[in-house]
């Protein structure tokens, strides 16, 4: 019969082996995320000195840009009938 301390043994290797591949990911997905940040943050700086700010798009047209709201006046048509 196989003896238990064997599979305590094998138990316990597997184990650093799933912590050697955990421990590999880990260290790839941080890396591909300081990656991907950095580059994000790269092309928006990229945008803002090329005159491509965040408020590029909010200029006016015209050049009044509040404009007076005109009312017009109803003229109120009242019959003389007494």
């Amino acid at each position: 019969m196989i003896d238990d301390s064997c599979f305590s043994e094998m138990a316990m290797s597997m184990c650093y082996i799933l912590d050697g591949i955990m421990l590999l990911y880990g260290i790839i997905l941080t890396v591909s995320y300081c990656l991907v940040r950095t580059r994000s943050k790269r092309k928006a700086l990229e945008r803002q000195s090329a005159g491509e700010g965040i408020y590029a798009g909010l200029t006016s047209k015209t050049d009044d840009t509040y404009e007076t709201i005109e009312k017009k006046k109803k003229k109120n048509k009242k019959s003389s009938t007494r």
